[in-house]
């Protein structure tokens, strides 16, 4: 399955992605430029550290014409926070939070709209995918964190995502195939990586990476760039430790 995430000028929480990339079945890449989503099969715009800016750029650099066209013919959209909001009708920053830009046109894929406000949500979420959407099993567990900021409002035409113990979550187009949520951690689920490989046709017996032994790869691997890097001894010292 080839599933292409945009690498927005801003991008935040990359490790959203760790475990879809790690997980046999999908060849995850990041893209830069249009060209670069001809051959997805599922497209994922992810988080930002400056959503109106990087939408922008999405409309600038004709990615987001691309993303409109790809989703008109059927492939499948996911947006995660800042890309969730990205996917809705309108963006508008009334009190110039994100930028100075007012209010922006946005992808149009779901029908939500967003507005800055004062204060960010941070939140640890747990719940399940309630949404009425063939990519991810009705049900499925999903745990995971919140940090944004911005109030989404669903119209008629969009429905919750999820359903978690703060309330419902993100949205879904109509016809199931457009997602958006504001959980950091959604593709770290088992469950909901097991329903997006059984949408592809993907073997249902295909085995799932051990994500805590990634981690625990790639901490370690940090460790040893810091002692390559850091007078370690010294630090401890500082520190009153050894």
């Amino acid at each position: 399955v080839n599933v292409r995430v945009v690498r927005l000028p801003r991008i935040a929480n990359f490790t959203d992605f760790d475990s879809l990339a790690a997980c046999p079945g999908f060849d995850a890449q990041y893209v830069e430029q249009p060209v670069g989503l001809a051959d997805a099969d599922l497209i994922i715009i992810p988080g930002t550290k400056s959503t109106i800016t990087d939408l922008k750029f999405l409309w600038s650099s004709g990615i987001a014409a691309e993303i409109i066209r790809k989703a008109g013919s059927g492939t499948p959209v996911i947006g995660i926070c800042g890309g969730y909001q990205m996917l809705g009708r309108s963006i508008s920053d009334p009190h110039g939070i994100d930028s100075g830009a007012g209010s922006v046109k946005g992808l149009a894929l779901l029908d939500t709209q967003t507005t800055f406000e004062p204060g960010k949500d941070t939140r640890q979420c747990e719940g399940r995918v309630s949404g009425d959407t063939a990519l991810l099993s009705r049900g499925a567990r999903v745990k995971g964190y919140e940090i944004h900021m911005g109030r989404t409002v669903l119209g008629p035409a969009a429905s919750p995502l999820l359903e978690t113990a703060g309330g419902q979550d993100g949205a879904v187009s109509g016809d199931g195939l457009i997602l958006g949520s504001y959980l950091h951690g959604l593709f770290d689920s088992d469950e909901v990586l097991a329903g997006l490989l059984a949408f592809f046709g993907c073997p249902a017996e295909m085995p799932m990476m051990d994500r805590d032994l990634i981690k625990e790869h790639e901490y370690d691997r940090l460790a040893r760039e810091l002692r390559r890097s850091l007078d370690i001894d010294r630090i401890y010292r500082f520190a009153g430790i050894g």
